[in-house]
């Protein structure tokens, strides 16, 4: 009996090592899965940030690209063509026994709407400057020069949607 009572502690003894091992291996195999998940849950952040990165960056090239589409569509069936204007004309004064004629020039420019190439509007013309004909010297190069600053003042953002026109218009 004594050798069982003995045998009976060995084997109790024994049991609580093992439970112990058990417990410890458990305990370290926990720790390691532990460890391995949060390596692996590190690496698949990283690839959800990277991955969330080139999305960014592919939308951003998306809208960059619809973005100057659009612009050239547009550029292409919207413009404003302007012309530089001049336009003569008489202007009588007085009495009818006393007339008196003078001769003006208008100098401006005159712009219109087109879509797709079509006339939207009528011509709207802008007087700039009257002079009368007698003290005027008309130089159509500085009309020209005028009209293309007096719009590049008005419109700058308008540039590409503005053709002006490289003759000088005479209204009739």
């Amino acid at each position: 009996m004594i050798i069982l009572k003995n045998q009976k502690h060995v084997l109790i003894s024994d049991n609580q090592k093992l439970s112990i091992d058990l417990q410890n291996v458990s305990a370290n195999v926990e720790f390691q899965v532990a460890q391995k998940l949060s390596e692996r849950l590190d690496s698949l952040n990283e690839q959800i940030f990277t991955l969330k990165q080139q999305n960014i960056e592919v939308e951003r090239e998306s809208y960059n690209k619809g973005k100057t589409d659009t612009l050239s569509s547009f550029a292409n069936e919207y413009y404003v063509q302007v012309y530089p204007y001049k336009h003569n004309y008489k202007d009588e004064q007085g009495f009818y026994v006393f007339n008196k004629r003078k001769e003006f020039i208008e100098v401006g420019y005159q712009y219109q709407l087109f879509v797709k190439g079509i006339p939207v509007f009528k011509p709207h013309v802008v007087a700039l400057e009257t002079h009368e004909k007698n003290h005027f010297q008309l130089n159509e190069e500085a009309i020209k020069d005028m009209v293309k600053l007096m719009v590049a003042g008005s419109a700058p953002g308008a540039g590409s949607f503005m053709k002006i026109a490289d003759t000088v218009k005479t209204a009739k």
